[in-house]
């Protein structure tokens, strides 16, 4: 009896702070926060922020998932410390466009991250509560209207540009617009200039004309 008694108190020693762990296995948000920065991110959650100083971090969370908010509750020791905030897009999705932009254009591209976009002085973030992320493009050569527009087709706002803005190159049918209205210009203008000479012309014969 005494060694059946022993064994289950070793098991309770062993099993119970693992289970303990198991229900607050993080002992504040902070440290959850960093194991998803060290082994990534759920699906349902679209990254971490703080807009107070670091003493409540604002967790957001893919279309406000309430299975995702129980999760993440149940992983934290304290209750205090953090929020919820819903958000439109994960982490790992925002990841996935960001080394995809990285691949695909790395000519034209100098870097990406993602982040809060930089206006003025300040940060700037984006969705509906203006807290979310997007991946922030550097761009290394200049931006054209094509390569925006493809970006915006393939990444919608997920992906801000950041660089310089390259003037679009007048197409064939412009410039010959442009010849044609500085050809009618000079016409109109040797015209009027004949006009005028002509009519000068004919002044002065009627001048002399009275004169005799």
């Amino acid at each position: 009896m005494k060694r059946v008694c022993l064994l289950l108190f070793a098991f309770a020693v062993i099993l119970l702070p693992a289970l303990c762990r198991a229900e607050g296995e993080f002992d504040d948000a902070w440290e959850l926060y960093g194991d998803w920065e060290m082994n990534g991110y759920p699906e349902d959650v679209g990254g971490v922020c703080t807009t107070d100083g670091g003493e409540t971090l604002t967790i957001l969370v893919v279309d406000g998932s309430v299975d995702a908010k129980y999760r993440i509750t149940r992983q934290i020791a304290s209750r205090e410390g953090y929020r919820f905030l819903a958000c439109g897009v994960s982490y790992r999705e925002l990841e996935r466009v960001r080394d995809e932009i990285l691949e695909r254009y790395r000519d034209e591209v100098d870097s990406a991250f993602i982040g809060w976009d930089t206006v003025g002085d300040d940060q700037k973030g984006f969705g509906e509560s203006g807290l979310e992320y997007r991946v922030i493009v550097e761009m290394a050569a200049p931006i054209t209207d094509s390569f925006v527009r493809e970006i915006e087709k393939e990444y919608g706002d997920l992906a801000i540009l950041h660089g310089e803005i390259k003037e679009p190159e007048p197409s064939e049918e412009d410039s010959r617009a442009v010849i044609f209205a500085l050809g009618a210009a000079a016409a109109v203008t040797l015209g009027a200039g004949v006009f005028f000479g002509l009519e000068n012309y004919w002044l002065e014969q009627d001048e002399k004309e009275k004169q005799e």
